[in-house]
């Protein structure tokens, strides 16, 4: 075993042994040091490039992210006013509907008396007539039921041409809705992309 004062002498050897590992170090780190500051100059440039470049781009692309969210916004006002219009035809399309039955449902009526009176001989009823003062009143009552029959064929034909165009429309709508929902649908992947 070594003496207390061979152990010192052990001691003193192992820190002048990490006193040169020490320095190795240190000296390994100042070559590396000054090799990565004589490598970073041209670095620095490159990267200042580099980043001058990137902030090139990113103008470029903000200014087309820009455009594609100003693009979506008005393609969303686009969608909102369709659809607004589709409930203001949907709801004319109701009406015009309801007057189309009330329409058919007094043509209706005037058929089914007109079958159960048994089809009246407009001469029959005229002549008929014991004065002159009825027969005048006769035949304005048959021109006004002809006029109203008329009427009742002319609101049929003017509310089913309603109901037509107003079907048409709302077609029209709905092919323009679809159109721009697909549209919302790219220009979020755009913008998604961006």
């Amino acid at each position: 075993p070594p003496t207390p004062i061979g152990r010192r002498e052990l001691v003193s050897a192992e820190e002048g042994r990490l006193t040169v590992r020490r320095a190795h170090i240190v000296a390994g780190l100042t070559v590396s040091l000054l090799l990565a500051t004589l490598v970073s100059v041209p670095v620095l440039a490159d990267t200042e490039s580099e980043l001058k470049a990137a902030r090139q781009r990113l103008t470029v692309v903000q200014a087309d992210l820009n455009r594609l969210t100003r693009e979506y916004a008005a393609a969303l006002v686009r969608l909102a006013k369709t659809e607004a219009a589709i409930e203001r035809v949907q709801a004319r399309i109701s009406r015009v509907r309801t007057r189309m039955a009330r329409v058919q449902a007094s043509l209706a009526a005037r058929a089914r008396e007109a079958y159960e009176s048994g089809g009246v001989d407009t001469l029959e009823l005229l002549l008929s007539s014991d004065s002159f003062s009825q027969f005048s009143d006769r035949v304005q009552f048959l021109g006004n039921l002809a006029q109203g029959d008329s009427d009742l064929l002319l609101q049929a034909s003017v509310t089913g041409e309603q109901l037509r165009r107003a079907q048409s429309e709302l077609t029209d709508l709905s092919a323009r809705q679809s159109a721009t929902v697909k549209t919302l649908a790219r220009q979020k992947a755009a913008i998604a992309d961006k």
